[in-house]
This record gives structure tokens, C-alpha cells and sequence, in this order.
């Protein structure tokens, strides 16, 4: 089955605007694979990373 994905992008005003609610909103709508920005990644803290990891669970996740 092919998996089905969204670019953080669809969601956002801004670039730069924070990332991480957007897990639950992709999880909740039936994506499989959300597509965000790496630089969100490279901010955060190993507690932060922790967390982000977490909440992926059943998402795949593409960097652009």
C-alpha cells in the first residue's frame, strides 16, 4: 500500500513557525508521512528530540 504524505507547509503562514503541533493535526487527519524542515530539527534540545520522537509513532517523516 502506498503511503500518503503533506508538507508541514499546508499548514503554516510562515516557515518559520513552529512545527511540532502539527504531528498530531497530520496524524489525526489519516497521513501517513509528513514532510518538515530540518532546520526545526537542529534547535532543538535531546529532551525536546525525545519528545518529537515520541509523538511520531506511526508517522514516516521526510525532510525538505
Amino acid at each position: 500500500m502506498n503511503k500518503i504524505g503533506i508538507h508541514y507547509g499546508s499548514f503554516v503562514s510562515s516557515w518559520s513557525e513552529y512545527q511540532f503541533p502539527l504531528i498530531r493535526r497530520v496524524k489525526s487527519i489519516g497521513f501517513d508521512v509528513l514532510e518538515f524542515r530540518v532546520p526545526f530539527l537542529l534547535t532543538m534540545i535531546n529532551s525536546q528530540l525525545k519528545r518529537f520522537k515520541e509523538e511520531l509513532l506511526d508517522l514516516v517523516l521526510c525532510c525538505s
